[in-house]
């Protein structure tokens, strides 16, 4: 089992107890959970976190994940908005759970399924 603590908008954590998985995403629908997502390719950002411990327990991003993170700072950056500092963000569907990290789901709430 790998512990993973979430922590939501109000800055509360709760910690779940997972099995390592292909993808974050499917870690926590495999104990009965929902993680914000939806395309599950790394296309929509629905499932994009901030790492804010663990994050050299996650493997290297894969080419998808690379580069669709440095178009997401190309946007930021066209907008004139901060520049966005992709160093500590992954997108939980192209991430393997292997160790325990600490997480920032940056869009919804991880929900108990129905």
């Amino acid at each position: 089992m790998i512990r993973v603590i979430l922590i939501d908008a109000q800055n509360n954590r709760t910690t779940y107890e997972l099995n390592q998985s292909p993808s974050i995403i499917n870690a926590f629908e495999d104990a009965g959970y929902t993680y914000p997502h939806g395309c599950r390719v790394g296309v929509c950002g629905s499932c994009l976190s901030e790492v804010t411990e663990g994050i050299e327990n996650l493997p290297p991003r894969d080419f998808i994940e690379q580069r669709r993170l440095e178009e997401l700072q190309a946007e930021e950056r066209r907008q004139g908005s901060r520049d966005l500092d992709a160093t500590h963000l992954r997108f939980c569907c192209r991430t393997a759970l292997t160790g325990p990290v600490t997480l920032r789901p940056l869009s919804g709430t991880v929900r108990k399924k129905k």
